[in-house]
């Protein structure tokens, strides 16, 4: 006999032992044309009712149980502390009938694709790059399961369908500026990618299909008429094509498309979480530039809430007047804590590093939501700003990538 037919086997005589625990349990003791009572079971064919019509009761001479109906009198008795026992059997079944595939597959194979979908949509970690192994993190088990099974075409439709919202395979703005095509990223995460599945996304307003788009990514569907409620996009996973209508309401401008935030607190978070820095570039054979100006986001550091999105425009100001402006955004990536930077000449012949010139210089940080509106995870953004002196973060190098 082989070990599969041992399990299942085993299967089988569990199961025939949770059946005759319920039916021990739940149908052996009936009444058989006796009167007992339904609280303690005593036998009460010898007891009479008392009162008349609607009073008329049976009274149990040996827990004083009062009964109104003789059909009360004839239940069959139920012994509830069978129950688990018989779920236990019924789970020990269900086990060694699964054990002959879990052995060949995993246990992960057993578990239902709805709740792999829902786990890993909820609980899966984000990927994070190993700069020491030169790697991406791993998938947990339900992620490497769930991979298989689209690979493999074995979602449904429905399924499929709830996986790509699961999964934030396609991120969008549900309000949207009307002076902006409107925008999208469309990607697989790392661990779906590397299955070399195929992945094509394209709209009937786009130019060109898209493929295997980076999350820190967007791509423009097209231009939303005023009047339209949905923008579509098509899609194609594997053997699967489908169509999805991203709902978009056009609003007049990107400060009408997020909930700005603002106040002391907030500014003062966001000065904390930014790592703002000028620093030499030696004159770059690439750009002819020979400065950098940059930033890298630190929520933590600053206690920065996460709901809210951070773009900023970055004023170099001279006596009050802006003589150079920069404009960043930082969206999460799994390569570090988000960045940006860019490469300048100073604007000449204002600047020097004398002491008497860079007290007349400032660095003046706005929010701006125009930066945020591709950050597709978080409806908020900081509208505040304020303002440090120049000199106070030159040379600073932690903003280089």
């Amino acid at each position: 006999m082989s070990v599969t037919w041992v399990w299942l086997a085993i299967a089988w005589v569990l199961c025939g032992l949770a059946v005759v625990a319920i039916v021990r349990a739940m149908f052996w003791d009936r009444a058989r044309g006796r009167s007992r009572c339904p609280k303690c079971w005593y036998d009460m064919a010898q007891a009479e009712p008392v009162g008349e019509g609607d009073d008329r009761r049976w009274i149990c001479p040996e827990c004083g149980k009062s009964v109104h109906r003789e059909k009360a009198l004839r239940r069959t008795r139920r012994r509830w502390k069978w129950v688990p026992v018989t779920i236990i059997l019924l789970a020990a079944a269900c086990a060694a009938y699964l054990t002959p595939q879990a052995n060949k597959s995993g246990w992960m194979s057993m578990a239902p694709t709805p709740g792999l979908i829902w786990w890993v949509g909820h609980f899966e970690p984000p990927e994070q790059y190993d700069s020491i192994k030169k790697e991406m993190s791993k998938p947990t088990p339900v992620a490497a399961e769930l991979a298989r099974r689209i690979v493999a075409g074995e979602l449904s439709e429905p399924q499929l369908r709830w996986c790509i919202q699961e999964l934030r395979i396609i991120q969008s703005r549900e309000r949207w500026p009307d002076d902006r095509e409107y925008l999208v990223t469309t990607s697989l995460p790392g661990w779906l990618e590397t299955t070399w599945i195929f992945f094509g996304t394209s709209s009937p307003l786009a130019e060109d299909p898209k493929h295997y788009n980076s999350f820190h990514s967007s791509w423009a569907i097209g231009p939303i008429d005023p009047g339209m409620t949905e923008a579509p996009l098509d899609i194609t996973l594997g053997r699967w094509s489908g169509r999805f209508q991203l709902p978009v309401k056009i609003v007049d401008s990107p400060e009408d498309a997020l909930r700005a935030v603002r106040g002391p607190s907030v500014d003062d978070a966001v000065q904390r979480s930014l790592d703002l820095g000028i620093r030499p570039d030696n004159v770059n054979n690439l750009t002819g530039r020979n400065t950098m100006i940059g930033a890298r986001l630190y929520r933590d550091r600053g206690g920065l809430a996460d709901g809210i999105a951070i773009g900023i425009v970055v004023d170099l100001v001279r006596d009050g007047e802006i003589k150079m402006t920069w404009r960043a955004r930082f969206h999460d990536s799994p390569f570090g804590k988000p960045v940006d930077w860019m490469r300048f000449n100073p604007p000449e012949p204002d600047w020097n590093e004398s002491p008497d010139e860079l007290e007349r210089w400032r660095v003046r940080v706005r929010g701006d939501a125009g930066q945020c509106l591709t950050d597709f995870s978080r409806d908020k953004y900081w509208a505040g700003e304020y303002e440090v002196p120049l000199r106070s973060i030159l040379q600073q190098t932690s903003v280089v990538p």
